[in-house]
């Protein structure tokens, strides 16, 4: 299967939204509490959002049947989650599959191909994060060659597991 990015503007806002709460929902489901904060977004939560779109930062995924399946967050930077900056590294945020396309891999498809597009930018570190508390998670970044390289402590009951790969090293 083939797929393909498109940028996502503001005009999109309500769509993203729910994209975030029904993958909230589903998370919980798994007895875990990862984005609970998108099935009530706040003030805060929807500025982040517009300032992605401002900033060229979201994409929807679509297959070569140019049925939307997914979207994500992919910044230059990402001070907020990585002390060490650097400048040849990308960070993904908010990677989701909607429920129906789901079991088909279409994440790892998601991510391999980010990397091509991480590479076509001349940068050779991919980066992401996820709850430290997400086993499902873990196992699907590790199994990728992602490897676990810090633990970013957002308050005292959340914490994520900062990941990186190298892709020029095989």
């Amino acid at each position: 299967m083939n797929i393909y990015f498109k940028l996502i503007d503001k005009t999109s806002l309500n769509e993203v939204l729910e994209l975030f709460k029904i993958a909230a929902t589903s998370i919980q489901k798994k007895n875990l509490t990862q984005w609970s904060q998108w099935l009530n977004p706040t003030e805060k939560d929807i500025e982040w959002l517009l300032d992605g779109f401002d900033k060229n930062e979201f994409y929807y995924v679509y297959n070569d049947e140019n049925q939307h399946i997914g979207m994500f967050r992919y910044l230059n930077t990402d001070e907020v989650y990585w002390e060490t900056q650097n400048p040849q590294a990308r960070y993904v945020h908010s990677l989701v599959v909607k429920k129906e396309f789901g079991g088909q891999n279409l994440g790892e498809l998601i991510l391999r191909k980010i990397e091509a597009k991480i590479l076509e930018d001349h940068c050779s570190i991919f980066r992401l994060d996820c709850n430290a508390a997400n086993p499902y998670l873990i196992q699907f970044y590790e199994n990728l060659g992602f490897k676990q390289v810090g633990t970013f402590h957002k308050n005292e009951t959340s914490s994520f597991n900062l990941y990186e790969k190298n892709l020029l090293i095989k």
